[in-house]
């Protein structure tokens, strides 16, 4: 019983000095157990994989690029270039290794023909990382792209993404929360809430944009701190049952 004390207030403690990202509390969400392991028992070691290695490498060209470290024309021979030194984890097997022929070319295909869709506008932040309270809860983030309007002022929050096309509106809704997270960073910065929120699905060669909703901040907010409570409350992290997040939602398999 008093290993068990012990163990919990250890936990308390982790939790008392962690400044939430929300990667950690949308780990919660989806399974405590995952939450538990990573963040409270010390395990943070996370094992590189092809998809990591193919996102991280994408959103290092286009951070050089909007931080005017190499030229639009530079974009397609860097990715062939390095593509191999960057992308060095091994894709699932498939046949005629077929996955990891696509994600090559998706990417060769979105730098071979990029054209920048905010050309002209001005960039506030490329890879900017902020430490802002959310209710009582220390929470960080770093965004990939802040834009400016140059004609009317407004302001865009940009995020990478390596995914395909979200499946519904309902998963749109659940990766929005972390740009609605965000955009509190950019009103404390700017003092103006973004006018969109955007996804650049770099590997699907897409945009998809969200016009900014002060509800949907409020419920953004709530989320992240409903969440944290729960994971004070737990005591036990299970496992997550099959089928259903925290919100009700199916979870993706």
């Amino acid at each position: 019983m008093a290993e068990i004390e012990q163990d919990r207030d250890a936990q308390l403690f982790i939790l008392d000095s962690m400044r939430f990202s929300f990667s950690s509390v949308s780990a919660y969400n989806t399974c405590p157990r995952m939450f538990r392991y990573t963040y409270l028992d010390g395990d943070k070691t996370r094992e590189n994989n092809a998809f990591s290695d193919f996102g991280s490498f994408c959103h290092g060209l286009l951070e050089q690029y909007y931080k005017g470290e190499i030229e639009l024309f530079e974009l397609s021979e860097r990715y062939s270039d390095q593509y191999d030194t960057n992308v060095t984890s091994a894709f699932p097997p498939s046949r005629n290794n077929a996955m990891a022929e696509n994600y090559y070319e998706a990417g060769k295909q979105y730098f071979d023909t990029f054209n920048d869709p905010w050309a002209g506008y001005k960039v506030l932040g490329v890879e900017e990382r902020f430490t802002r309270k959310i209710g009582r809860h220390s929470f960080v983030g770093v965004i990939d792209l802040i834009l400016q309007n140059p004609e009317t002022g407004d302001i865009y929050i940009v995020d990478h993404k390596s995914k395909s096309r979200f499946k519904d509106h309902w998963e749109l809704a659940e990766y929005l929360r972390q740009l609605y997270l965000y955009s509190l960073h950019v009103y404390d910065t700017y003092g103006q809430y973004p006018k969109k929120l955007i996804f650049n699905m770099f590997r699907i060669g897409e945009i998809v944009e969200s016009d900014f909703d002060e509800k949907a901040l409020e419920q953004a907010q709530w989320w992240f701190n409903d969440i944290i409570g729960t994971i004070y409350k737990d005591e036990k992290y299970p496992r997550k049952p099959k089928g259903k997040t925290k919100t009700g939602k199916p979870i993706d398999r």
